[in-house]
């Protein structure tokens, strides 16, 4: 990613999203949220950054809530009864 600065990262943690990386990264007095795609970079082998975001107070409830209409699409798409 050109012009990205790296910074001392404290804590990661990386979790699948479909086909994509999601990384909740701490260090140097914030925290991001970085999505990258699972296909590698061919100069520095590593994920293919997408976006990154920094983390705001509603943010899990705003994914929870995604989660959610993820999860009851998905029941609707698939003919599950409730």
């Amino acid at each position: 990613m050109a012009g990205a600065e790296h910074i001392k990262v404290e804590t990661r943690v990386d979790c699948m999203v479909g086909d994509c990386i999601v990384q909740v990264v701490s260090g140097e007095g914030g925290l991001q949220v970085l999505w990258s795609r699972d296909l590698r970079d061919g100069a520095t082998g590593l994920p293919k950054r997408l976006f990154n975001d920094f983390v705001t107070f509603d943010m899990p409830a705003q994914l929870r809530a995604l989660a959610d209409a993820i999860e009851a699409q998905s029941r609707k798409f698939m003919g599950v009864k409730e």
